[in-house]
């Protein structure tokens, strides 16, 4: 069986909460966020998934860019409506989809 790969562009408090929790089972999850800080956080501390009186770290992967990750299987965009078409085209290098139209800027 393989493990699905996702990538989660915008890791913020939804972000982290489901990547979290696909992460914990099992799936090949990615967190992509422009905060170095948090992406930081992440790597180093991982995320703490509470379920009842259950709790556990997990350790996604993180990152402040799309460039050299794997392509994922699904990508789900996760930022401010008015970030979302930057975020789309910076996430090509994830789900290689989206290309500009003929004299589209």
């Amino acid at each position: 069986m393989t493990t699905m790969k996702i990538a989660f562009v915008g890791a913020g408090s939804l972000g982290c909460a489901l990547g979290g929790t696909l992460a914990a089972a099992g799936c090949d999850v990615t967190l992509i966020d422009t905060w170095a800080a948090h992406v930081d956080a992440i790597t180093v501390q991982g995320l703490t998934v509470v379920e009842g009186d259950d709790q556990r770290t997990v350790r996604p992967r993180a990152s402040t860019s799309c460039d050299g990750l794997p392509v994922a299987d699904l990508v789900i965009v996760l930022v401010k409506s008015f970030a979302t078409r930057e975020a789309a085209l910076a996430a090509q290098p994830v789900h290689g989809l989206l290309q500009r139209r003929h004299g589209e800027s």
